[in-house]
């Protein structure tokens, strides 16, 4: 793949902020003050099964983008670039 680094490199990037919107939607949006009166809302079962969806698909894009950056370098890595010779046979 011509641009398995770059592509590699992208899917990793929007995995680690899907994790992280991730962490801060269930860190900073449970902590809503609610009064001493009323009981905590309850959410809905749907909602509560979509909330973990960027957590899903940021693992996803990150297990992805790793295999694309792995198999790039290992792709790489058996391309031996050999140095160039003099006219009387050296390498330079």
């Amino acid at each position: 793949m011509q641009f398995g680094k770059v592509q590699g490199i992208g899917m990793v990037a929007l995995g680690i902020l899907l994790l992280l919107l991730q962490v801060y939607q269930l860190t900073y949006t449970a902590q809503v003050p609610a009064s001493q009166t009323q009981a905590p809302p309850v959410a809905p079962i749907t909602e509560r099964k979509i909330s973990y969806v960027p957590a899903v698909v940021g693992i996803g894009l990150l297990a992805f983008g790793g295999f694309l950056l792995l198999n790039q370098r290992r792709k790489n890595g058996n391309e031996e670039i050999q140095p160039r010779k003099t006219s009387a046979g050296f390498p330079m």
